[in-house]
């Protein structure tokens, strides 16, 4: 199994021990107990989240400043030749969250930031920039509704997707 089932599966086993464990000793008035807890943990798991989305959301925003740097200037600095490693945490996030078609978008963006501001350190025209900035804070729209924003990810997604096909043409 994939990195994140064996750990939902653990979670869980963990959860039915638990479980097994507090109505052995307690008997079947630890219900109450036993739900009353699960609501405790899921309201910690959401904590944990938000601060995850949190975290991912401050590598996108610190993306950008070496972005700009690099715009003005023409020369890749260390901040630039940083962000591919930027992107493969994020990347590492959205994987435990088992989100394939984010991850695949990241991963777009980080290729074209390689590629072009990187390697061939070309400085991207006004369209470029802005589908570049476009795309890169659709990402962090997207980051809020894994945390329970009530935005519609797929739609984000969708946007993140538009602003990366204008940076990089289909087939290129």
């Amino acid at each position: 199994p994939e990195f994140s089932e064996m750990l939902s599966i653990a979670d869980n086993i963990l959860k039915i021990e638990a479980a097994l464990k507090t109505l052995s000793i307690r008997g079947i008035h630890a219900r109450a107990q036993l739900q009353q807890e699960q609501g405790l943990m899921e309201t910690q798991f959401n904590d944990v989240l938000r601060v995850v989305v949190d975290e991912a959301k401050q590598e996108l925003v610190e993306m950008i400043q070496p972005i700009v740097t690099f715009i003005e200037s023409g020369t890749p600095d260390e901040g630039l030749l940083a962000i591919p490693d930027r992107f493969r945490q994020l990347e590492g996030f959205l994987h435990a969250m088992e989100q394939t078609r984010a991850i695949k978008l990241v991963r777009q963006c980080s290729a074209y930031i390689s590629e072009n501001l990187i390697k061939r350190t070309t400085v991207p025209g006004e369209d470029q920039r802005k589908a570049l900035a476009d795309a890169i804070i659709s990402l962090e729209y997207y980051l809020n509704t894994l945390a329970g924003n009530p935005l519609d990810g797929d739609q984000i997604l969708n946007i993140t997707q538009n602003c990366l096909h204008q940076l990089i043409p289909a087939g290129g």
